[in-house]
């Protein structure tokens, strides 16, 4: 699910009409200790299943790696937060993040675009100097296998054995929710290829969002749709709660608000009851099918620190210039492997400015074309460079912000000739501003 300006103003001008026509009210929600939580989540969250830890699913070897190279990585200080767009302001996320994945994947959200550090192994060109970072992100591949194999192989036996059954219970764990709801397998060409790491810790923060439909509590992460994900792909969570006395996730500490939790809830309807889902220390939990389209989730906080690996099948994405130099270095200090691709993108982006500014000398000088072929060259390149100068200026300020201007150095937004409308260093320097009016006089 991709994300556009109009896409953002749609969503707002319905979050303003549900809670117009709640008129105050709140949505009733379900929690395990309700009567009637079962039988709504397998009515109309079928395509939400949850591993618990104690069930024993997740090898104890790979519980142990994980866990531990969460901790690796916050010591290290892998995890940052983000300054990113929201109702045309930049903000800094409340959850720290760092993206991990198969080499040269990406991704974006909320306008930014984050750059995954590969999860391949040193000496495989990853572009680690650090034999302990690179084991740690190996970890999470190991994770990704399992989950692209539970995902994959669980579907399909369970659905042979209900179909062999000829009824499904109520069962909530990964392969009967996918039995459930009787869909394809999911494809091999769609498996899961990052990972979203994420860590909060609650006691550090000022404030948090009371969930405005269910009151629900806190949250840590407020209503969305995982955004910029292959159509009906699903998302694997890896849940793990450190420190405190709240790990236990039981449905009582949720509802006391010592516990963390993932609320459910179907998209913009204020008629079905919402779904709050306790999440203990290790547990995993799954969105498959449609249930990112079709529905909506949150992360309620419970009082302990919190870190998770949301595990994803990415779409392979371009504008990777803008984004990259606007976070800085900060990805260059953990592994260089992005360095060598963005270089060649400077050169082909160089390439590019120099044959648009022989295009437009063209256009620019009489004599070379008819008026005719001047005003289609002009109705041609017009839009491409207005938009250029438009994204030119959208970044500048966002460089030049409040926010952007107290990241310490290797995370602050880097100056740069894509910043400017005007480039010295090109062999025919032009002026987007002076050639837009240009161009627009010969129409």
């Amino acid at each position: 699910m991709k994300r556009s300006d109009a896409s953002v103003k749609e969503k707002e001008i319905k979050r303003q009409k549900l809670l117009q026509d709640l008129e105050g009210r709140q949505i009733p929600f379900l929690t395990p200790r309700d009567a009637g939580f079962q039988q709504l989540w397998c009515s109309r969250y079928s395509s939400l299943a949850v591993q618990r830890a104690e069930e024993g699913a997740v090898p104890r070897g790979l519980h142990e790696a994980v866990q531990a190279a969460l901790s690796m990585l916050l010591q290290r200080g892998c995890f940052l937060r983000d300054l990113v767009r929201i109702r045309e302001r930049d903000v800094f996320t409340a959850v720290s993040r760092v993206l991990l994945g198969r080499p040269g994947l990406t991704y974006k959200y909320l306008g930014t675009r984050l750059f995954a550090l590969p999860w391949e192994a040193e000496g495989s060109g990853s572009g680690y100097s650090d034999r302990e970072l690179s084991t740690a992100c190996q970890a999470f591949e190991e994770l990704n296998c399992y989950f692209c194999t539970e995902v994959e192989s669980g579907m399909m036996r369970d659905r042979a054995k209900e179909e062999e059954d000829g009824a499904a219970g109520q069962r909530d764990s990964l392969s009967s929710a996918q039995a459930d709801v009787g869909t394809a397998p999911f494809c091999s060409r769609t498996q899961l290829n990052v990972t979203l790491l994420n860590y909060m810790d609650p006691a550090q923060m000022s404030y948090l969002k009371e969930e405005p439909y269910f009151g629900m509590g806190r949250m840590a992460v407020s209503w969305h749709h995982d955004e910029g994900l292959v159509p009906g792909s699903p998302v694997a969570v890896y849940s793990y709660s450190c420190g405190g006395s709240a790990d236990a996730g039981s449905a009582e500490s949720v509802e006391d608000g010592g516990g963390w939790a993932v609320g459910l809830k179907v998209a913009w309807d204020i008629h079905t009851p919402g779904l709050m889902v306790p999440l203990g220390s290790g547990d995993c939990y799954y969105m498959l099918d449609d249930l990112n389209t079709t529905h909506q989730h949150c992360v309620l906080a419970g009082q302990s620190a919190r870190f998770s690996s949301t595990h994803r099948a990415a779409e392979v994405e371009f504008e990777w210039l803008r984004q990259y130099w606007f976070q800085g270095r900060r990805f260059e200090k953990f592994c260089s492997w992005w360095s060598q691709p963005m270089q060649k993108l400077e050169e082909a982006w160089r390439e590019m400015e120099t044959m648009t500014q022989l295009a437009l000398a063209v256009v620019d000088k009489e004599g070379r074309l008819d008026k005719k072929s001047r005003r289609e060259a002009a109705e041609a390149l017009l839009p491409i460079i207005a938009e250029r100068q438009e994204l030119r200026q959208l970044w500048r300020t966002r460089c030049q912000s409040r926010l952007a201007q107290t990241l310490p150095a290797d995370e602050a937004p880097m100056f740069h000739p894509y910043w400017r409308d005007h480039d010295p260093s090109l062999p025919l320097p032009f002026d987007l501003k002076t050639i837009i009016q240009t161009l627009e006089s010969l129409l």
